[in-house]
């Protein structure tokens, strides 16, 4: 995730991550499509996989850094 965003809500600057990501991966499976055939379901396979792996670690990114501002907290 895009930590050095300036943007302070989390699910915000997810959400300015996410979109301009996934449309590039679109993009990118739409001029594969020129070179290959593409499965029917290619851009579903695509949405699932990718927005599956983006929330598994946007939730890693969000818990290290819940984590490391209690510890900065402590002391």
């Amino acid at each position: 995730m895009a930590t050095k965003l300036p943007i302070k809500n989390t699910l915000v600057r997810m959400i300015v991550t996410y979109i301009p990501t996934m449309s590039l991966t679109f993009f990118y499976i739409w001029l594969t499509g020129f070179r290959e055939p593409l499965a029917s379901s290619a851009y579903q396979d695509i949405f699932i996989n990718y927005t599956g792996l983006f929330l598994i670690i946007s939730v890693i990114a969000i818990v290290l850094e819940k984590g490391k501002s209690k510890k900065l907290k402590g002391r």
